[in-house]
């Protein structure tokens, strides 16, 4: 599939992550400008700002959920291999 005139030509990026948290992070934030790409170029005409708010606050609360789920579970299992 080629990309629109308008696309620009993909980038590549390493990362190291510390923890599973970070990973989960980084990958939803990717996960989220994609969504709120599709947003955009889905909306229609004078509904961009709506769709793409809609999608943000969707793709954002997911994130939260996510974030403190993965972070909590993280210090059960911490507290877990400290315990006697």
């Amino acid at each position: 599939m080629q990309p629109s005139p308008s696309t620009p030509p993909p980038q590549t990026a390493t990362f190291t992550f510390r923890t599973p948290l970070e990973r989960l992070l980084v990958e939803h934030a990717l996960a989220t400008a994609q969504e709120l790409q599709h947003a955009l170029d889905g909306a229609p005409s004078g509904h961009v700002l709506d769709c793409c708010e809609d999608a943000a606050v969707r793709q954002g609360q997911h994130f939260i959920r996510l974030a403190i789920e993965q972070a909590t579970q993280q210090a059960i299992d911490g507290r877990e291999k400290k315990a006697p």
